[in-house]
């Protein structure tokens, strides 16, 4: 999802869309191959012999993993070398929908996938025996990813769902920063509500069964002050995940879900003891943490690349590394950046997560015990898990601690329960920790207003326009972006000799006579403000091209010069064009309305005499 949306196509293509598509298709087949050798030879190296099939699952996961990273390799050589997503823009019935771009995107990685888990499922059916047809197989493992992207298309689909918005109503939220971040933490906290209902219906999730055993658990929840919207059923892979989980912070969208091979294999205390480690995460509040988490990632993304990141890469000494002599762009440029972007969210959701999961679920083996009383249930269940489902004792898992590492704990705490309180308190300190660094940040950012946070971006691009200058001092198109990029820096004098340089290359671009017409117009320093340089320049811009901007343009400067009504005309003529942000615009008629109501209501007051006496 970061490789396909956070790039964006430059220039044209290197490669036809026929040699693309070609390409596409012969490294589905290139990929197919390879991974049916390396599925073969798994078969052939273990041929779970007595004593393998104990880490079968380990070992298996472990290769769909790899084989996984290749096809993220893979998917990003077509991205960035192949410029994949410039042709999937180009798509007619695509242009403007994020959703159908995002879907279609998503779909073009999710066939690695389906080649991958076409591979695995000789080796997968015959450890375990199975009458799972490759469908059901494949069906499963869909549901399991698709459950993971869900959240992406929806605000795919919200952000279309926005461009239908009138400009009125987009603008206050375009403009707000804080007000943005408002709006996406509401909407965030409203789908995290919905969105187990939704998975439980993608994983076709049935109520546990009514019966002595769903009386217990209701009995054992209900005693454990646990609250919930049903028990169900996780029947992936047909039941064959040895697994337990709970969705949802809202009494009415939370589900315990039960794999029906934990039901197998587990005595009453012991699936009580599993159903108590779910209850932990929910009266620790591990919910309502990530969602702070997830937006936490916002805040602090945002702090790295505006102040971290884009400072560095305004520094002569990294720039260089990005530019030619010539001031052209190297492909580092565009390569550099998502190796960054993507480097910061496997540091965050990976590591910093995983640092966070990894307490959140000892802290959750914990609450088996002191709801049951000791860890003899809590540890022997792990025990089995560890047994039947052929995994690794040892092997060390990013977001748990290895099953021996767990049992070995909840033994150590079964003799000491101060280090279950220990424990509390580590967990305690690690999320302070966390919402002091977020509120720092926070405070940075609020500190360091607009104009200062775009500052770093504004130099990069001062930079790389001014080592382009060197090679081409008679392209009106960079001096006008050098122009632009001084306005916004409020280097007020660089941006005007810019633009002069712009028209005295090509006199009638209408752009550039509108920018410094407006920068005559609107300036406060009164070595650059020229109202008749302004009202020549805007007039003449207006004649070549009458857009709503330019318009808006010429209204100030009749505005400026004295000419209320002709202003108040020209900002009619500009808003009958239905430009986007017509709130603006309507200010700007009213403000000069409000100038040419006064100055005829001066003039009246002249002609009636009403100032002789001052």
């Amino acid at each position: 999802m970061s490789v396909f949306s956070f790039y964006e196509p430059r220039g044209i293509p290197s490669f036809s869309w026929q040699e693309v598509l070609f390409s596409l298709i012969f490294t589905y087949f290139l990929f197919f191959v390879i991974n049916s050798t390396i599925f073969r030879r798994f078969v052939k190296k273990y041929g779970f012999a007595i004593g393998r099939e104990q880490i079968f699952a380990t070992l298996h996961g472990k290769l769909i993993n790899n084989c996984t990273v290749l096809a993220v390799g893979l998917y990003a050589l077509f991205i960035y070398f192949f410029n994949l997503k410039f042709y999937v823009l180009s798509i007619p019935l695509l242009k403007g929908s994020s959703f159908a771009v995002n879907s279609l995107g998503l779909a073009l990685f999710l066939t690695f996938l389906v080649i991958i888990w076409v591979c695995a499922f000789p080796s997968y059916q015959r450890f375990y025996d199975t009458t799972t047809s490759l469908k059901s197989y494949l069906l499963s493992h869909l549901r399991l990813n698709i459950s993971l992207i869900v959240p992406w298309l929806f605000f795919s689909i919200v952000l279309d769902a926005i461009g239908f918005l009138p400009y009125s109503l987009v603008e206050p939220v375009k403009n707000n920063t804080y007000l943005s971040y408002f709006l996406f933490s509401v909407l965030l906290f409203a789908a995290g509500c919905c969105f187990p209902w939704l998975l439980v219906k993608i994983w076709n999730c049935k109520p546990l069964p009514h019966g002595s055993l769903r009386k217990s658990l209701e009995d054992f929840c209900k005693q454990a002050g646990f609250n919930y919207s049903d028990i169900l059923l996780w029947n992936l892979f047909d039941g064959k995940i040895i697994t337990a989980g709970v969705l949802g912070f809202v009494k009415k969208f939370r589900y315990l879900l039960i794999s029906p091979s934990l039901l197998e294999i587990l005595s009453g205390d012991e699936l009580e003891s599993v159903v108590a480690h779910e209850i932990g995460h929910v009266k620790n509040r591990h919910i309502v943490f990530y969602m702070f988490f997830i937006l936490g990632y916002v805040i602090f993304a945002y702090a790295f690349f505006n102040i971290v990141y884009l400072g560095m890469l305004s520094q002569d000494i990294f720039l260089n590394f990005f530019l030619k002599h010539d001031g052209s762009i190297k492909t580092s440029f565009y390569i550099v950046p998502i190796i960054v972007l993507i480097t910061f969210l496997l540091i965050y959701f990976r590591f910093l997560f995983g640092v966070f999961s990894r307490n959140f679920e000892r802290q959750s083996d914990l609450h088996a015990i002191k709801i049951q009383g000791n860890g003899e249930a809590i540890t022997s269940s792990l025990e089995k898990i560890a047994s039947v489902g052929s995994h690794s004792r040892t092997a060390s898992n990013w977001h748990h601690f290895s099953i021996q590492e767990r049992i070995n704990f909840l033994k150590e705490c079964g003799l000491n329960h101060d280090l279950i309180q220990k424990h509390d308190r580590k967990v305690a300190r690690i999320i302070a920790l966390y919402f002091i660094a977020l509120i720092v940040i926070s405070g940075i950012l609020y500190g360091i207003n607009s104009f200062r946070l775009n500052q770093s971006e504004l130099n990069l691009v001062q930079k790389v326009l001014e080592r382009r200058l060197e090679t081409e001092p008679e392209n009106p198109s960079l001096h006008f972006i050098l122009a632009n990029v001084y306005y916004e820096k409020e280097l007020f004098l660089k941006a005007e000799n810019e633009y002069l340089i712009t028209l005295a290359i090509k006199p009638y671009e209408p752009e550039a006579l509108n920018n410094l017409a407006w920068l005559y117009a609107t300036s406060e320093d009164e070595n650059i403000k020229k109202p008749k340089e302004a009202l020549k320049l805007s007039l003449l811009a207006a004649r070549i091209d009458p857009q709503p901007h330019i318009l808006d343009t010429l209204a100030e400067s009749y505005f400026i010069n004295g000419y209320y009504k002709e202003a108040v005309d020209t900002i009619r003529l500009a808003i009958a064009k239905k430009p986007e942000n017509i709130s603006y615009y309507k200010r700007q008629l009213e403000k000069f309305k409000d100038s040419l109501q006064r100055n005829e209501d001066r003039e009246k007051k002249l002609q009636s005499g009403e100032y002789l006496y001052l």
